[in-house]
């Protein structure tokens, strides 16, 4: 048996989207917010919205796959462009 934790992250994109977590594995799944193996790294607004109800929950899986994608990506790359952008 394994526990995974639904979050609702508030975005542009949508009223509320739910992503799933399962802590064990260190492992999360997103639609819509941020396409892991297909979108450049923080490029959309999403993936700022989306970074930040992560910290606002207080979970960072190390590992994501999205609905929309060719399999699962780490996060370090979105969240290093993030602090990139948010430095210029």
């Amino acid at each position: 048996m394994r526990r995974i934790d639904l979050y609702v992250i508030a975005s542009s994109h949508a009223k509320s989207s739910l992503i799933a977590v399962i802590p064990d594995a260190d492992f999360g799944w997103v639609v819509d917010l941020w396409s892991p193996t297909r979108d450049i790294a923080g490029a959309l607004a999403s993936h700022r919205e989306f970074v930040a109800g992560l910290r606002k929950f207080g979970v960072m899986p190390t590992l994501w796959a999205g609905g929309h994608g060719t399999g699962a990506a780490p996060i370090k790359p979105l969240v290093e462009a993030l602090e990139k952008l948010d430095k210029r």
